[in-house]
């Protein structure tokens, strides 16, 4: 629904009470889905033939921790 180049940094976390959730992999690309989110919500309804999405609501995955590098 994205394209190409933005599933690579973004997941479908949940679809609820008409809002898709989609966890991303950095700030860039936040701002990059909610300029996109008129043409994802369009294209969640074509895709699922219904209007359970009506809303997007982007995150920002929080970095994976990293292992203690002084040891």
């Amino acid at each position: 629904m994205v394209g190409a180049d933005v599933a690579r940094h973004a997941r479908v976390d949940s679809v609820r009470d008409g809002t898709i959730t989609i966890t991303v992999d950095g700030t860039v690309w936040a701002t990059q889905l909610r300029y996109l989110e008129a043409a994802i919500v369009e294209r969640a309804r074509r895709c699922l033939d219904a209007d359970v999405v009506s809303r997007v609501r982007v995150r920002v995955a929080l970095p994976a921790p990293r292992g203690d590098e002084s040891a």
